[in-house]
């Protein structure tokens, strides 16, 4: 496989990365002036941070499904054999083709909104929550980068540690045929009784060191943005 078999589905999570982003920060930015602009409405507190997080949750789900099938897939695939994909858009011919758009390309949506509904709202109320301690009342915009920083790794790593099993599980439909046209719950029953507990948190030590480092660059970045453009 080599060096570039690790980079191999790049094309597809970089732009749904994109895609991801855009969606939630816009989502959660009009969900959360819809909860009240003065200053003690719901919308500057860390519960209307959860709200706002939770209903951009919902709708980046099904931007995330389909990026994330194609992911997956493409990854999957063994180097020592013909590869069944060419590459993005032959995985979404054949899977429309084979099962169709809804059994297709959203396989595993319940499953993808079960970790993205709650992991927003653990997302979007840790970094709010944190923000507000190193702040003690004071305006976000006096925060140091390193403070930014350490509010958007730890909210990076609470997403992906209080809701990894749903993503484990979210794979396993996507990529393993003899599961793919079962139900959550079956395939996460299965997984505890043949592999047990420690299963579901497979590659979460690598993922979330990543997400450590990805979400302190990602809400610095945001943060920064917002201020020039206010």
């Amino acid at each position: 496989m080599g060096y570039s078999g690790l980079y191999k589905g790049l094309t597809s999570p970089l732009l749904g990365c994109m895609a991801e982003n855009a969606t939630l920060f816009s989502i959660f930015g009009i969900a959360r002036s819809m909860l009240g602009s003065h200053e003690h409405s719901l919308n500057n507190s860390v519960g209307g941070a959860m709200v706002a997080g939770g209903v951009a949750g919902v709708f980046v789900t099904f931007v995330l499904t389909p990026v994330e099938l194609i992911k997956c897939r493409l990854q999957v695939q063994s180097g020592g054999h013909t590869p069944l994909y060419k590459g993005p858009i032959d995985v979404i011919v054949k899977t429309v083709r084979q099962d169709g758009i809804r059994r297709g390309l959203f396989q595993g949506t319940a499953a993808t909104l079960l970790r993205e509904l709650p992991g927003n709202m653990a997302w979007f109320g840790v970094y709010e929550g944190l923000c507000q301690f190193m702040t003690n009342g004071q305006p976000k915009e006096t925060l140091k980068t390193s403070q930014l920083m350490i509010a958007g790794g730890l909210s990076g790593a609470a997403y992906w540690t209080a809701f990894y099993p749903a993503d484990t599980v979210k794979s396993v439909m996507q990529t393993d045929p003899a599961r793919a046209r079962v139900g959550f719950l079956t395939v996460l029953t299965g997984m505890l009784r043949e592999e047990g507990f420690r299963s579901l948190y497979r590659g979460w030590g690598l993922t979330a060191s990543r997400a450590l480092v990805s979400n302190a660059l990602l809400f610095l970045t945001f943060e920064r943005v917002d201020r020039l453009l206010r």
